[in-house]
């Protein structure tokens, strides 16, 4: 679960919300990393593209890690069904 705030806050206690809401059910979530990203205009140009090159690395980092994620949880999948 990722989010995004103008405010310090308002995402993570969404988010927070959610995964609890989501765990009763049984949905599989990737735990780690977890996102609380503050949007401030000044990271974003007019095409809403990321030009602060910290923000764009951490969130392509978060976006890696998932991708890793899924594939484990395929994998893990495919040896259930086999089994």
């Amino acid at each position: 679960v990722i989010g995004a705030t103008p405010g310090a806050t308002g995402a993570a206690a969404g988010q927070n919300s959610l995964k609890a809401l989501l765990s009763v059910v049984d949905t599989i979530l990737m735990g780690q990393p977890e996102v609380y990203f503050t949007y401030k205009s000044e990271l974003f140009d007019e095409a809403n593209n990321i030009v602060d090159e910290e923000t764009k690395a951490f969130l392509n980092g978060w976006v890696d890690r998932f991708a890793t994620w899924i594939d484990q949880m395929g994998q893990a999948h495919n040896r259930a069904k086999a089994a």
